[in-house]
């Protein structure tokens, strides 16, 4: 018996030993954090209103920390014993156990300090220029007047230059008044107190009088300049017990601190002020501790060496390998393996991938690293894994221009710089923040894409449950030297961009949703509105710019990155426009007909199947070969949580696919990769039907004729001529007219008798004419169905029963937001378990029995009976009226009672 435990117990450490174990989201010895703060309401000693978007936390030791706001260029805290709660999107869903769970939208879970403030200070510049200090924020005012994320100061007035990594710690660079100054902030100990030193490097000489916040005390009951020191008291009450201090030690000029309203501090840097060091001191304690305070202006000036880099920190290369996972039609999908586990106890959850140089390439993650990838080439099947930086705020993009990676992150696009080649990043420059970030959980950093004349494209997440801020929803050029921001166009929801790579041309896609009736592709026009709308004081929205196709739910749920694929080395994919589903993931072409006033297009899916979620792509333009990263948090059907992916076609006999689909004036034309075998065709084989949506402030949409009722037109393909090189097909439709979306379903066959069943979706604003050549196109002869069981593309389901509403679950999406085993889970619909005949109650107080009237109302208008708990969902059920045909809506209410 004693054996057989030893053998349970060894079994049992071998397992718990395998399993990845992950360290806390930020490290302890890496020396910045970066995240959303909120610092409203510490108490009657603070500033009010005291919230950060973008935050730089700074970990001074001894279990004291600082928040440095690169907008503002101030001190926004400063506290002790206790660092930062990890809250926010990536925080806190980097345990594995709540990868799936995303934090509430707005403002209400964001991350505060846990410690004891020391001193704030408010919402205004800590620096500006003049006779006088500004205290007044110069920053243009959003659309809603209490959104504090308004992005930087004015140029003219300031700018945030980036964050050094050296062997002392880090410095903080920036420009005021077009003075360059260095900074360096630590911790000061005297006799079991602590202070906040700020060491300060004017680089140049001072023009206008510059002016320094130190701190503010809204409380302060009286205030003095000491005169024998020179420093600065504030009292926080009657007794004069507790003191805040603020000291200077400038050894070659002559700079003196002011009060302000008897509760704050200034430091004023005079004109003519020649390049120079100086220190300020801030502290808090009691009144006898004073003389602890003076001796802290004794301890000297420090200046790093900002140039020569920091000591390597993580000199160790893991190891993973590259796996096939399939091989099919010409093309290979390989498993590039993450380095998990690994020896910094780093989760792994990569958001992006760029190429370096020939084998090496970029990632970076939700959780603020950037790795190297060593040896990703055609033949290697090991590649090493390196670290590169850390730290960064919720990044999802990762892009390399002239050989140097930039990410765009919460706090702007970083540029990142390894001055001394130990490949790890020694300057986190500030290549660009010049736009707005709200402290809104959704505002993400959605995508990043260089422009081939320079600069970048950037989109930011557009929901704003809280307020509504500059830039949320906008599509944003950066120029090349990063220091300008035009808005380009606005109106998405969650929305991606790409740029094609020789004429600049820009796409986006964006998330269904409240007013986004599907996932759209939009082809840019300058200033257009793309339909996603936010509460307006008007209450009027400019007209909306269609997009170039839409792409029904089912197909792809969640479309975010797309990507164009290089001219050559793809197969008959290459120079494509590719669109990425992240729900089920995987990869659609999109085909596009630019002939007209209004472009269109439509899309097909590709027979990839990939195991990982899939959130940016990108092509490696000299191989061919695209990448794919991407995480699970949104809500995808990936089988695993996180991975990349290489795809990469092998010069093997391609598969048959469609290449290109347009709808014209006579009906459909379609082309394809092979040319075809139709002697066998039948006219069973070709289907089509149309529908249109609804722009609403609904979430999604159902299916509409053209005459405004739920559900889908059939429409009747009178004949079928191919082209002479046996590659086109026209199918003529009698009934053609403008369609949101037309829906193609074919069954046809190639001369090397390989079997086709497919369909392409298609987007009509306009028919345009079509000429039938008879010498270019020849008809096709098509057998007529024998009887009604004839083979061919099928658009209906088959009669109600429980097993086929198990597969809708699957098919329609339902299994994204419902569980089968009473669990949430972090889904945003309830569990379907032991839900039949269950009592509901409803948002609005009432309760109601769910029966299958309610089921089958709650299928086709979501938005009528909604469950308590449900009413803020961010994803809500887009309604299925006139998507799911009668037998399907049965079998789905026959499947939930089975449960």
């Amino acid at each position: 018996m004693r054996l057989f435990a030893w053998i349970i117990l060894a079994a049992t450490l071998v397992k718990a030993q395998a399993q990845p174990v992950f360290g806390p989201f930020s490290e302890e010895d890496f020396p910045f954090h970066t995240c959303t703060l909120d610092l409203r309401n510490l108490g009657k000693d603070f500033a009010k209103d005291n919230l950060v978007p973008r935050a730089i936390v700074l970990k001074l030791g001894e279990d004291h920390y600082a928040c440095w706001d690169p907008d503002l260029l101030r001190i926004a805290a400063f506290w002790k014993n206790g660092f930062v709660e990890m809250g926010g999107m990536a925080a806190h869903s980097y345990p594995p156990e709540r990868a799936k769970q995303k934090v509430a939208q707005g403002t209400s879970s964001l991350p505060k300090i846990l410690g004891t403030p020391i001193f704030t200070n408010g919402m205004y510049p800590g620096w500006s220029s003049g006779i006088t200090p500004k205290l007044k924020d110069p920053r243009p005012a959003a659309p809603n007047p209490h959104e504090t994320g308004l992005g930087p100061l004015p140029p003219d007035f300031a700018r945030w230059n980036g964050i050094y990594r050296t062997a002392a710690g880090v410095s903080l660079s920036y420009t005021v008044s077009g003075v360059p100054i260095l900074e360096n902030i630590r911790l000061i100990t005297k006799e079991f107190t602590h202070g906040l030193s700020r060491t300060l490097q004017i680089k140049e000489m001072v023009t206008r009088q510059l002016n320094l916040i130190a701190c503010e005390v809204p409380n302060a009951h009286s205030a003095k300049i000491d005169p024998k020191t020179g420093a600065a008291l504030l009292y926080h009450d009657d007794s004069k017990q507790t003191v805040t201090a603020v000291g200077i030690f400038s050894p070659r000029q002559k700079i003196q601190l002011k009060l302000h309203e008897s509760k704050r501090v200034i430091t004023q840097i005079p004109k003519g002020t020649k390049p120079t060091m100086l220190q300020v001191v801030t502290w808090r304690g009691r009144a006898e501790q004073l003389p602890s305070f003076y001796k802290m202006l004794r301890t000297g000036i420090q200046s790093p060496n900002v140039q020569g880099g920091a000591p390597a920190t993580w000199l160790e290369v893991e190891q993973t390998e590259v796996s096939e996972e399939s091989n099919s039609a010409g093309y290979m999908v390989e498993e590039i393996g993450l380095p998990i586990p690994n020896r910094w106890k780093r989760n792994v959850r990569p958001a992006s991938i760029a190429k370096v140089s020939k084998g090496l390439f970029a990632t970076v993650t939700f959780d603020g690293d950037v790795w190297l990838v060593y040896g990703l080439t055609k033949d290697r099947k090991k590649v090493g894994w390196k670290r590169f930086a850390s730290g960064l705020h919720e990044p999802l993009s990762i892009c390399v221009v002239d050989k140097k990676i930039h990410v765009l992150t919460r706090n702007g696009i970083i540029r990142l710089h390894d001055f001394n080649n130990d490949k790890e990043a020694d300057f986190y420059e500030n290549f660009c923040n010049s736009f707005g970030q709200t402290a809104e959980t959704r505002e993400f950093a959605n995508s990043l894409t260089a422009l081939p004349e320079g600069g970048f494209v950037i989109t930011k997440g557009g929901q704003q449950r809280a307020s509504q801020g500059l830039h949320n929803n906008h599509l944003l050029k950066v120029s090349a030297d990063g220091r300008t921001v035009e808005k380009l166009a606005y109106g998405l929801r969650q929305g991606f961009a790409t740029v094609h790579p020789e004429d600049g041309r820009i796409y986006a896609t964006d998330q269904q949703g409240n007013y986004i009736p599907s996932t759209p592709v939009h082809l840019i026009k300058k200033d257009a509105f793309l339909g996603f709308k936010e509460p307006n004081p008007n209450g009027k929205f400019p007209p909306t710019r269609e997009p170039l196709c839409w792409v029904p739910h089912k197909i792809a749920p969640s479309g975010t990155n797309m990507l164009w694929t290089a001219k050559s080395g793809f197969g008959p994919l290459s120079g494509r426009l590719l669109l990425i589903d992240y729900h089920n993931p995987g990869i659609l072409q999109v085909f596009q007909d630019l002939s007209g006033e209004h472009p269109q297009g439509g899309v097909h899916r590709l027979p990839f199947d990939l195991k990982s979620p899939v959130l940016k792509a990108f092509s490696d333009h000299d191989s061919g070969d695209i990448y794919l990263a991407g995480f699970q948090i949104f809500g995808s059907k990936a089988k695993k949580s996180a991975g990349i992916r290489r795809i990469r076609f092998t010069g093997q006999p391609t598969g048959f696919l469609p290449i290109d689909a347009r709808s014209t004036e006579l009906g459909i034309l379609l082309t394809f990769s092979q040319p075809l075998d139709l002697i066998n065709a039948s006219r069973d084989h070709f289907k089509v039907q149309r529908w249109n949506y609804l722009r609403s402030q609904k979430y999604g949409s159902g299916h509409y004729k053209l005459d405004g009722k739920p559900g889908q037109e059939s429409l009747t393909v009178a004949n079928v001529f191919r082209s002479v090189d046996s590659r086109q097909l026209l199918l003529t439709i009698p009934e053609m007219k403008p369609s949101n979306q037309i829906e193609v379903a074919f069954k046809v066959q190639s001369e090397k008798m390989i079997q086709l069943e497919d369909k392409v979706w298609l987007t009509a604003h306009h028919l345009p004419a079509f000429v039938h050549d008879p010498d270019k196109f020849v008809p096709i002869k098509l057998r007529e169905p024998l009887d009604d069981n004839a083979q061919g593309p099928a658009l209906q389901s088959t009669m109600p029963s429980v097993s086929e509403g198990r597969k809708l679950y699957t098919s329609v999406g339902c299994i994204g937001c419902h569980t089968l085993d009473g669990q949430n889970a972090g889904r945003p619909g309830p569990s379907w378990k032991k839900l039949f005949n269950s009592q509901r109650m409803l948002a609005n107080g009432k309760k109601v029995k769910a029966d299958e009237v309610y089921l089958r109302e709650s299928i086709l208008e979501p938005d009528a009976k909604i469950v308590e708990g449900f009413a803020d969902r961010e994803v809500a059920m887009p309604p299925y009226k006139g998507i799911l045909t009668d037998s399907q809506i049965e079998s789905l209410v026959l499947f939930i009672k089975s449960l």
